[in-house]
């Protein structure tokens, strides 16, 4: 094939400009066109043929004189001619006859075969100095969907003319996958592909907010496109200008998500593969600036052949008239005059008088004759070229609006190739995105698709991401089917605009497979810094899902104390952003000493990892084998009030328990009669059994009530009342049935005991209650009560102290105890969740800082929501939660929904002093929340620490000089002894205890002391002590003669069955 200006003595320079050989005229010297002068230049007007050349008289030049102006002596052309079309009007413009043919030509192009050549040409080698591709796999989007706006501003930020821009589309039998990168295009520059694609990856996210980019590494990048090369792959192009829709809302139905859903519906559709690739080049400014000049020349040249008008016209004139004319004069004059003459010696005087009379008459008759008759013979028509007449509607309407657009926001030489396995993929895969990127006007352009021969030239074209630049063209009106032309050669591609090309590389409106769609939402970038130094690190900002690492987030120590709400579902961050705060307060100028409450799991152990926190103790409640807890309910503080103790005790069984009628009373009026029988009086809270109240704290816990004594006391209280036999044995069964269940097995062990641990001791450091193995909500919720109240009384007597002192106390779970009153609940639960809500609103006054963390919000106590200055909120589902915490922090209409969308560890938080709610990612600490990597052994030695140090708490009776002395073996063993003891008096047997009593010796390995002191702890409970130190004095005495008749207890043993041993000890 030839091409344009084929046979002529013209040459284009480097910049692409035609030059003629000397009489041609010349770039430096052209001669421009006068415009006086028709603009056709160079050509006939086949109109003029049709007229036997009537021209115009009075000797002024026709049309084809003035355009011979434009021509020398030897018929050649003196205009001036640029660009890239293809030389000089009369080569690169077809003749008046041929223009028909030229326009069939370019459409007739469209359906030709296309000869790709040498396949080495077109091979670029793909590695990481070459080619940076990125995958797309998370896609964020501002309102209702990703805008093509969007991806046209990142094809529009990278408009280097020293790369190539690729978007990639692979279809696979999971769904699909979404590329975009760059290609080195060979040129020397100072930057190298890496910086291009960081440009790309920076541009993209910050058009897409959020979104997730992962950089392939070279292997992954040769494997993907390897693919391409494969011999059973097909491939074709398309070629044509994209369009959208008239109306706005029909963009929708342009999406590539409908191109995704067409490939990947069906069955046997969904195993095939398919490709769509999108390649770009930017064009220099200049060169687009040639390009308009192009379509400007040849806009006013077409015109000369869209339209011919011809006028013809004949003309007879005849005139006849007749003139006459008349006319007289008559005339009279008279006159008369005197002269005086003086003179020396003399005077002289004339007189003289004259007059005359004059008449004439004329007469003339002139006739003449005119006749006037006129004939007009006009004929007049116009002749059209709708071939030219489509071209030129074409550049104005389109083209050129086009080429606007590009010297606006960049014009880009494009190619696009489209393959699949199959024919019929292929097939259907051409249609699709035809149909797709064409909207509903009617173009000069259309997209069309050309197959790509089957050949290796052709693979590596399209796996080597290239542009091919140099087929071989005839046609002469490329540039209406914008075609880059260059030196006589013509591109495998199109001229398009970033609009166009987003059209074709667009990204999903709606989520397809294999590529997460997520709504941008606006949340606040600028916080009050914290008031003072001493801050609780949590993580970074995050904007609409990008990481902000230099924007940190913090909080103010001095917030706490107004409390922190955490809520999110299992596995959305909450038990991470609450190990962060617990380390973050243990980092601080001033430690902070905490509670953690665990009613479920045992994740905080995992702190123990972490240096700062390696201290911490946890009890493992309700599991002997770890670490045990005990917890006398009916024990109180020697500064708290024992009627203000009472209702506190109350308010923790009716707000766990289900409980009616008459019951929550009986249970109130059985504390007092308890507390009175072990002597205490409500009027001064003294004893007495006591002269000095404080005593009943030195005295193994023997003047508080137990919950064995305690609900004896009960009963009888109901035998009392008067009731009838049937609600009588009603009200017993419903009391012991609830109460005997707090005694019974560990439960038992940890509640039906004198003492408890020491909470003012419990508040100087840092402890975590596992509430794991209470498996009834009933009872995790009543031990959750109880420890709240005792803390607070803590709490208070401490702050009389230290009113500086500070303590956090983290309440996981918050709505076992703090449940949301609903309709039909009983009111004694209602008042007893009143109570707790109450005291927790009070106690920040005493520089307790509560963390409540719960996974269902709407479950709480409003009050809860409420009182929480500080909120943290993971990942919600449910309306009603998002709704009822979104309430309470700012959020809006449209934050409030992103809250399901939320990753783990990343949160929306809001605090005093903030104007807006803050996208937060939690920082991890460098502990995983599970507790699998943490020993056992580790979890037990902080808490066996604190019990060996204070045995007289774990076995009251053991005196308290004894810290240290015992191990954990004989320490358990000594409790086991005295658990048997009673075996010992009342079984003639004694099995349990000669098996304790020998576990006992051996552990202690001859240890006198230690043995006596430890039966001292057993037969410490059958006697009233108020001198301890005398007590101990006698029963050192007695002791050595009891320790030998052990081994030989009485056949019968040592006390009747019958004896009232509670006679003995009161």
């Amino acid at each position: 094939m030839g091409t344009p200006g084929q046979g002529r003595a013209q040459r284009l320079d480097p910049a692409g400009i035609l030059r003629f050989p000397p009489g041609h005229g010349t770039a430096d010297s052209p001669h421009t066109l006068p415009r006086t002068q028709n603009p056709l230049g160079c050509r006939k007007l086949r109109a003029l043929h049709l007229h036997q050349g009537r021209w115009p008289r009075r000797g002024r030049a026709g049309p084809w004189q003035r355009r011979q102006r434009g021509r020398n002596r030897s018929g050649q052309c003196t205009h001036a001619h640029t660009g890239t079309l293809g030389g000089c009007m009369d080569n690169s413009f077809p003749s008046p006859e041929n223009l028909a043919d030229e326009l069939h030509k370019l459409r007739t192009a469209r359906d030709e075969e296309i000869s790709l050549g040498n396949a080495t040409a077109l091979d670029i080698p793909i590695n990481n100095s070459t080619c940076r591709l990125y995958r797309v796999s998370r896609l964020t989007y501002e309102k209702d969907f990703p805008r093509q706006e969007a991806f046209e501003n990142v094809v529009a930020s990278i408009n280097n003319m020293r790369c190539r821009l690729v978007y990639y589309l692979r279809g696979t039998g999971d769904g699909v996958e979404f590329y975009v990168g760059v290609v080195n295009m060979g040129v020397d520059d100072r930057l190298n592909i890496g910086d291009y694609g960081n440009m790309l990856s920076r541009a993209f996210q910050g058009n897409f907010l959020g979104s997730q980019l992962d950089e392939l590494k070279e292997e992954e990048t040769r494997s993907l496109l390897a693919e391409l090369r494969q011999p059973h792959m097909e491939f074709s192009t398309l070629l044509g200008v994209p369009t959208r829709n008239s109306q706005r809302e029909d963009i929708a139905f342009q999406g590539v998500d409908r191109l995704v859903n067409i490939m990947t519906s069906g069955g046997k559709s969904l195993r095939h593969s398919f490709h769509l690739l999108v390649l770009w080049e930017p064009v220099a400014a200049q060169d687009v600036a040639r390009i308009e000049a192009e379509a400007q020349n040849l806009y006013s040249r077409l015109s000369a052949e869209a339209k011919h008008n011809v006028q013809h016209s004949t003309q007879t004139s005849q005139q006849e008239g007749k003139t006459i004319q008349d006319s007289y004069a008559e005339g009279k004059s008279e006159g008369k005059s005197q002269t005086t003459t003086c003179s020396t010696g003399s005077e002289n005087t004339s007189n003289t008088t004259s007059g005359g009379t004059s008449k004439q008459k004329n007469h003339n008759e002139e006739t003449s004759k005119t006749t006037t008759r006129t004939e007009s013979d006009n004929l007049s028509w116009e002749e059209q070229n709708k071939f030219v007449q489509d071209a030129m509607e074409h550049i104005k309407d389109e083209l050129q609006p086009r080429i606007r657009r590009g010297k606006a926001k960049g014009m880009y030489k494009t190619s696009v190739y489209v393959g699949a396995a199959t024919p019929l993929d292929l097939s259907l895969l051409e249609n699709a995105l035809l149909s797709i990127c064409q909207g509903d006007k009617p173009v000069f352009t259309p997209l069309y698709a050309r197959p790509l021969p089957r050949t290796e030239a052709a693979y590596a074209l399209v796996s080597s991401l290239n542009i091919h630049d140099h087929l071989d063209t005839d046609v002469s009106l490329l540039l209406l089917d914008s075609r880059p032309v260059v030196r006589g050669r013509v591109s495998l591609g199109t001229w398009l605009t970033a609009a166009e090309i987003s059209m074709l590389a667009g990204m999903p409106q709606k989520e397809v497979p294999g590529l997460e769609l997520r709504e941008q939402v606006s949340f606040g970038l600028n916080i009050a810094p914290p008031g003072s130094g001493d801050a609780l690190e949590l993580g970074h900002m995050m904007q609409e899902g990008s990481h902000l690492e230099k924007r940190r987030v913090s909080l103010d120590r001095q917030e706490l104390s107004k409390h922190v709400f955490i809520a999110g579902t299992t596995g959305s961050g909450k038990t991470t952003t609450c190990h962060k705060l617990l380390a973050s307060s243990a980092s601080t100028g001033q430690a902070l000493p905490f509670l953690v409450i665990e009613p479920a799991k045992t994740e905080y152990r995992a702190l123990l990892r972490d240096q700062r926190l390696a201290d911490t103790i946890i009890f493992t409640v309700g599991n002997e084998k770890g670490v045990p807890f005990r917890f006398n309910p009916f024990e109180f503080l020697p500064t708290e009030s024992l009627s203000g103790h009472v209702d506190l005790l109350k308010a923790c069984f009716i707000a766990s328990f289900d409980m009616e009628a008459a019951i929550p009373n009986l249970l109130e009026e059985g504390m007092y009669r308890a507390y009175e029988a072990y002597g205490w009086d409500f009027r001064d809270d003294s004893n007495r059994y006591l002269e000095n109240r404080l005593d009943a704290w030195n005295c193994g816990g023997r003047y508080f009530p137990t919950i064995s004594s305690y609900i004896d006391i009960t009963i009888g209280l109901v035998d009392e009342k008067g009731f009838d036999e049937r609600l009588q044995n009603d009200y017993k069964g419903s009391i012991r049935g609830r109460l005997d269940s707090l005694r019974a097995g560990a439960k038992g062990l940890m509640l039906d005991t004198p003492l408890s641990v020491d909470f003012m001791e419990l508040i100087d450091k840092k402890v975590i209650l596992e509430l794991e193995e209470l498996k009834s909500g009933e009872d995790k919720s009543f031990l959750m009560g109880l420890v709240l109240g005792r803390m607070v009384e803590a709490l208070k007597a401490r702050h009389r102290e230290n009113p500086s002192f500070r303590h956090i106390t983290l309440l996981e779970e918050a709505h076992r105890l703090l449940t949301r009153p609903m309709p039909g609940d009983s009111p004694n639960r209602k008042l007893g969740v009143e109570t707790f809500t109450d005291l927790l609103a009070e106690v920040r006054k005493y520089g307790e800082s509560l963390i409540i963390v719960d996974q269902i919000p709407n479950k709480l106590a409003p009050e809860v929501l409420k009182n929480t200055n500080t909120k943290i909120i993971h990942k919600l589902f449910a309306r009603d939660d998002k709704d009822v915490v979104g309430d309470t922090m700012a959020l809006d209409d449209k934050q409030k929904p992103y809250l399901s969308h939320l990753a783990p560890g990343e949160a929306v938080m809001f605090s005093q002093g903030w104007k807006k709610p803050v996208n937060v990612q939690v920082e991890p600490l460098d502990v995983k929340t599970g507790d699998a990597d943490v020993p056992q052994d580790q979890v037990n030695a902080a808490g066996w620490t604190y019990w060996l140090q204070r045995p007289h708490l774990f076995c009251p009776g053991i005196p308290a000089d004894m810290a240290g002395a015992l191990s954990r073996e004989e320490l358990l063993q000594t409790v086991r002894l005295k658990e048997n003891f009673w075996t010992l008096l009342l079984d003639k047997q004694g099995r349990d205890w000669r098996e304790a009593w020998r576990e006992l010796r051996k552990a202690l390995n001859g240890r006198t002391d230690e043995l006596l002191l430890t039966l001292l702890a057993a037969w410490d409970m059958l006697v009233p002590c108020p001198d301890a130190a005398e007590h101990r004095r006698t029963m050192q005495e007695k002791l050595p003669r009891l320790v030998r008749q052990f081994d030989n207890p009485p056949a019968d043993g040592w006390l009747k069955p019958a004896d009232n041993v509670s006679k003995r000890i009161f």
